[in-house]
């Protein structure tokens, strides 16, 4: 199945091709709406969804300069309360004052075009540049994990290789980008990841490997994942035989790790939330 000439590279569509590529077709190239549930109960995924969503908004708006009363008045739901204490008590660290939230990158690569929507980036020309991303996740995920994400590839990388305009004209060096992941669940338990100009050429390689195997993808269904875990939260996994009940958000006697618990949501792709 051939990918459009103008399809676009995201940290989600290509994160979804290496969880599984049958996912990747379903969702990404056949636009394949299958209503099984993504997680059990359902109104609590729906809320924290909301929550995080509310959560994002809030924050963009912190960074606008909106005045905070504004911007907390008619919180409702504890939780997300206590998130918004917890970023005005402890927010991410160290970042530089020029604030850029919600910005959109992007570059040509391999024929076709690589973006990424980020949630904060944080510019000193001449110096650095903060990428930060919030993550409400209602458990910890370890930072082994989030290093293996595309995500952490995909947003450094762009904003090494198309940062000059943000930088006078002047690239960064790998050196002066580092990227945060800040949870308001736990707020000083911040991941912090850095990069060096090795980090960049491997990372440029594996992303030139992975958009040619999508590309070359000469098959009409595309294989299934061999980790049935991955499964737990897809909602094709009915379509696929893969079974009929979604994984439980709620079962605390579960000592699996947070990425294996939660559903990978990407907050810039939910429909009908305007920032």
């Amino acid at each position: 199945m051939p990918l459009p000439d103008d399809f676009i590279f995201t940290q989600n569509n290509l994160q979804d091709f290496i969880d599984c590529p049958r996912r990747f077709q379903l969702r990404h190239l056949l636009k394949m709406s299958w209503p099984a549930p993504v997680s059990e109960p359902m109104e609590e995924n729906e809320r924290l969804i909301l929550l995080g969503t509310q959560f994002h908004k809030m924050v963009y708006q912190y960074y606008l300069g909106i005045p905070e009363e504004k911007i907390a008045h008619g919180i409702r739901e504890m939780d997300l309360n206590e998130w918004w204490q917890a970023f005005r008590q402890n927010p991410p660290q160290g970042i530089p004052e020029n604030h850029r939230p919600e910005i959109e990158v992007s570059m040509p690569f391999e024929g076709y075009r690589l973006a990424a929507k980020i949630d904060l980036l944080a510019v000193e020309k001449g110096a650095r540049a903060v990428v930060v991303d919030w993550k409400t996740n209602h458990r910890l995920p370890r930072e082994a994990f989030l290093r293996e994400r595309v995500q952490s590839l995909i947003y450094p990388y762009l904003v090494i290789t198309t940062g000059t305009i943000l930088n006078d004209y002047r690239p960064f060096n790998p050196s002066q980008v580092s990227m945060i992941y800040w949870f308001p669940a736990f707020p000083d338990q911040a991941v912090t990841l850095r990069f060096n100009q090795d980090w960049v050429d491997k990372t440029r390689l594996f992303l030139t490997n992975l958009v040619k195997d999508i590309s070359r993808m000469d098959r009409e269904i595309f294989p299934l994942t061999a980790d049935e875990k991955k499964c737990q939260f897809c909602r094709f996994r009915s379509l696929c035989e893969r079974g009929t009940v979604a994984g439980s958000l709620t079962d605390e006697a579960d000592d699996s790790p947070e990425e294996d618990l939660f559903p990978d949501i990407d907050f810039s792709e939910i429909e009908g939330i305007s920032f």
